[in-house]
Parts: structure tokens; C-alpha cells; sequence
């Protein structure tokens, strides 16, 4: 399941209004079992599957930065890299499990 950090989402669309910008319709379907066309056509984008991802996403936007404003768009934007660069340094345990003896 995917998640977000609630607090963000909630501030992004909080401030959608103040900027002239009107939310999107909800969509009341299953998205998971919603074929790629289809979703497609109703300009719906998938979520980032990893923060790095996510991280891309948030640095192509400017109205997140217009949101957040110059100083928490940086100090966010540099935590969290700091966060997915300390995650890509973990070995799992799926990954011992997987890798250890096989090589």
C-alpha cells in the first residue's frame, strides 16, 4: 500500500484553493485494478514507488515550492535525500537471505 506523509498531502491540498487551483474530481474506483488506459484518461498519475521517485517528483514541481516557500522547500528537500541516501546504504534482510550464500 502506498503511503504519503499525511501532513504534507493535507497542507498541498489545504493550499490548492489560495492559488486559484481547483482539486481534481475523486475517483471512487479501485485504482489498483484500474487498467493503465484508463487511468490514462482520466489524468490520473501513479504515485512514486520509492522516495527516490518522490524526491524527483517534489524537485519538478513548483507549485509544491510556491507552497512551501524557498527555505522549508530546501531544508524538506535536503532531509529527505538524506533520508533515501541513508536508506539505499541498508542491506535487508531479504537481501542477505537472497545473496549471502549464493555467491
Amino acid at each position: 500500500v502506498p503511503s504519503l506523509e499525511e501532513d504534507f498531502v493535507f497542507i498541498s491540498c489545504g493550499t490548492w484553493s489560495l492559488f486559484g487551483t481547483e482539486l481534481p474530481a475523486p475517483v471512487m474506483s479501485n485504482l489498483y485494478r484500474m487498467p493503465e488506459e484508463k487511468r490514462r484518461a482520466m489524468s490520473i498519475r501513479q504515485i512514486p514507488n520509492t522516495l527516490g521517485r518522490a524526491i524527483e517528483a517534489f524537485e519538478a514541481d513548483p507549485f509544491i515550492r510556491r507552497v512551501l516557500g524557498q527555505h522549508i522547500y530546501s531544508k524538506y528537500l535536503e532531509a529527505k535525500k538524506g533520508e533515501w541516501q541513508e536508506f539505499r546504504a541498508q542491506v535487508t534482510d531479504w537481501e542477505v537471505g537472497q545473496y549471502l550464500y549464493k555467491y
